[in-house]
């Protein structure tokens, strides 16, 4: 009996109802009682503890608000997408990412809206109070800046407002500013391409590798300083240059005048976004003798010994073709393209009717869009009919419209051998193209080229060593009932080596100003040419072409001249009657 009285007291009533204690003796019972309250204690100790912290959080957050030393809420947003970098053919990087801090709020949470508003525009001056204050008026979260210095994230972080997200997201970067926005793009804020490469990117879902372009990063610099400085010296309107592999239609260089920097897209507005040298579409004046020509030979139809008369000036239909300042005699096909006679152009175009003509620029790819991978591409725009008139005109660059970049592949395929490549940005391994002329027609017009930069309108556009050949063209622009005689649109095109060419460059000036350093001339030859010849002199070397001193006979018989040909320096006469009124009524 005592020891049931024992077990009782040491126990308690939970004995009853658990009959396996009673086996245990009473030094045993007794530890085992001792440790089940201490249990006990510690628990009720730790749930006291629990809900006196949770209720004096929530005393805090009520006494202190918006003020509150609360952490921020800092996260990193990892779904985002990542774009690819894009990197020109040597890997230098175009565009790029870095991870930039975006600030936003859950609005319709915030109480003190004034004071944190007052709080915001203090730590970042570059936000406007008013917007602000109805930004954070509407419901749910809002963005309320992104690219946060790390000096703003911290003093937002110290604000302590547990309705402020910081958080880390990709933003586009483009380390040569504006080296090459034409070719790159830009993307939006949300990082949406917009533009160039960038939305190219958008349409291919393959974001696993960077994107390669053709572009050389070296020639691109080069080719813009070169532009830039040409526009600006000769005060034209817009400006293109364009340089290409002629044996695959790689773009090593594509500029586009006035430009931008993506990093600030719309910091000049939009205009500076037209690409003019894909989008563009000009009338590219007497560069396109060369096709012409091309023609010509290529029909059989005429021959290099072959004359033309450009005494009188030539009346077709209604209209008087001149060619102002020219030589007033007979001409063969390399005069024709040396001096550049709209007269002899004129009169080749007439041995070939609408169906010939059409059939050859067709071949050329003068009915299609612009193939490229950017969507700035713009359409030629050929004559609606081929008239006598239209075929005359187009045979010297008037009436028939295209972007400088068309022009420029199609003129690679007159010098490369006879064949046509797309121009491209991205590399496609083993380019294939289409032959357009012969190779016999094709050395033909690479002699006579030869000439036109030797000796003819050209001559500017040499590069010593480099053996340029070339053809230049100052086209009137049209205008609302003819052509304006005061606004040019100047061109020149060109190849090196002669030899053996292997890079294809056209530069283009719209509307340039005649200055005190050109004696008050404003045509190709005194503004694109030598910037052409610039170009040139400064990529080959790094293109792998050396200069040379001599070079194995590169033209043909000396040309039959009835009076020496005059120094460009002291005349406008090789090149004025490009600039002037090719259509007279």
């Amino acid at each position: 009996m005592a020891n049931t009285q024992g077990f009782v007291r040491i126990g308690g009533d939970w004995a009853a109802v658990r009959p396996d204690v009673t086996r245990l003796d009473a030094v045993n019972l007794e530890t085992y009682a001792l440790m089940r309250t201490r249990r006990r204690v510690v628990l009720a100790a730790l749930l006291f503890i629990a809900v006196f912290g949770v209720i004096s959080g929530r005393l805090l957050q009520l006494t202190f608000g918006a003020g509150s030393p609360t952490p921020v809420a800092f996260s990193d947003h990892g779904e985002q997408r990542i774009r690819p970098d894009i990197l020109d053919r040597d890997g230098r990087v175009l565009a790029t990412h870095i991870l930039t801090t975006t600030l936003t709020a859950s609005a319709d949470k915030i109480v003190s809206k004034d004071t944190l508003v007052a709080h915001l525009v203090d730590i970042m001056p570059d936000l406007n109070a008013k917007k602000l204050a109805a930004l954070l008026s509407r419901n749910g979260k809002v963005i309320i800046a992104r690219q946060l210095k790390p000096s703003q994230a911290n003093a937002v972080l110290e604000l302590g407002n547990p309705h402020l997200e910081l958080s880390q997201e990709a933003t586009r970067v483009y380390p040569g500013g504006n080296l090459a926005p034409h070719v790159t793009g830009f993307v939006s804020v949300d990082q949406k391409g917009l533009a160039g490469l960038e939305y190219y990117l958008d349409q291919n879902k393959d974001w696993s590798r960077p994107l390669v372009t053709t572009l050389d990063l070296r020639v691109q610099n080069i080719m813009r300083q070169t532009l830039v400085r040409a526009q600006e010296d000769f005060s034209a309107k817009h400006g293109a240059a364009i340089m290409l592999n002629v044996r695959s239609g790689e773009i090593l260089g594509l500029v586009s005048v006035p430009d931008f920097n993506p990093n600030l897209p719309m910091q000049f507005g939009k205009a500076p976004h037209f690409n003019h040298a894909t989008l563009a579409e000009y009338e590219l004046g007497s560069v396109f003798k060369i096709f012409t020509l091309a023609m010509a030979f290529e029909s059989g139809r005429v021959g290099q010994d072959d004359t033309f008369d450009t005494t009188d000036p030539l009346k077709v239909g209604k209209y008087t073709i001149n060619d102002v300042h020219g030589l007033q005699r007979p001409l063969t096909p390399r005069e024709i393209l040396v001096h550049s006679s709209n007269i002899g152009s004129g009169k080749i175009a007439l041995m070939f009717d609408a169906d010939e003509q059409a059939r050859f620029w067709t071949d050329l790819g003068f009915y299609d869009r612009l193939s490229l991978e950017i969507p700035e591409r713009g359409t030629s725009r050929p004559p609606e009919r081929l008239g006598e008139v239209e075929r005359v005109t187009a045979s010297y660059g008037h009436g028939i419209a295209m972007p400088p970049l068309k022009m420029l592949s199609a003129g690679a395929a007159m010098v490369n051998g006879g064949v046509l490549y797309e121009p491209h940005l991205l590399p496609v391994g083993n380019a294939l193209g289409a032959r357009v002329i012969s190779e016999d027609t094709s050395n033909i017009l690479r002699d006579m080229l030869r000439d036109t930069v030797a000796t003819g309108t050209g001559r500017n556009g040499e590069a010593e060593g480099f053996f340029v050949i070339g053809k230049t063209g100052s086209a009137n622009k049209p205008s609302k009932g003819g052509y304006a005689d005061d606004q040019l649109l100047t061109s020149f095109f060109a190849a090196f080596p002669y030899d053996d060419p292997q890079y294809a460059l056209l530069v283009v000036l719209d509307e340039p100003q005649a200055t005190e350093e050109t004696r008050g001339y404003n045509l190709a030859g005194w503004n694109v040419a030598p910037a052409a010849s610039e170009i040139i002199e400064k990529t080959a070397p790094i293109l792998g072409i050396s200069a040379r001193h001599a070079l194995r006979d590169t033209l043909n018989q000396p040309l039959q001249e009835d009076k020496p040909i005059i120094d460009i320096r002291d005349t406008r006469l090789l090149d004025a009657h490009e600039g002037g009124q090719n259509v007279s009524h």
